[in-house]
C-alpha cells in the first residue's frame, strides 16, 4: 500500500522488497498461515520442499529440535522476495506462514490452491 494514498501495489516476482513509487515506499504485506495436514505426512511435506525448490527458493535457516514430547523443525526460506516460515511440529502439524501472495503461489505449486 502506498503510505497516504490508499492504493494497492499490483503484485510483482519480488512480493516482500519495499518499491520506491512517486515518493513512497511500498511495502505489500499481508500475513498467512496455512496447516497443510499432519506432521508426520512425508508425501506431503515432499509437495512442499518440491512447490519451494520450483519457486526458486534458498533456505535462510533451518532449526530443529525436541521440547518434552513434542519434535519441531523451523525452516526459514527466501522465495519471491519474501521470507516463509514452514513448521512441523509434532500435535501441531505442518504449516507455512508468510506473505498471502506467496503462500498462494505454494499451495497452487504442491496443487492444493482452491
Amino acid at each position: 500500500m502506498v503510505a497516504g494514498s490508499g492504493q494497492i501495489e499490483a503484485a510483482d516476482h519480488h512480493l516482500c522488497e519495499p518499491r520506491l513509487r512517486q515518493r513512497f515506499w511500498i511495502l505489500k504485506m499481508a500475513a498467512t498461515k496455512v496447516i497443510l495436514g499432519d506432521e508426520f505426512e512425508s508425501t506431503l511435506q515432499k509437495q512442499l520442499n518440491n512447490a519451494i525448490q520450483r519457486l526458486g527458493g534458498t533456505t535462510l535457516r533451518l532449526d530443529a529440535g525436541v521440547a518434552g514430547s513434542q519434535d519441531f523443525v523451523e525452516w526459514k526460506v527466501k522465495i519471491l522476495g519474501c521470507e516463509i516460515t514452514v513448521e512441523n511440529e509434532t500435535y501441531v502439524g505442518l504449516s507455512i506462514s508468510g506473505h498471502g501472495d506467496v503462500i498462494d503461489q505454494i499451495l497452487e505449486a504442491m496443487n492444493l490452491a482452491g
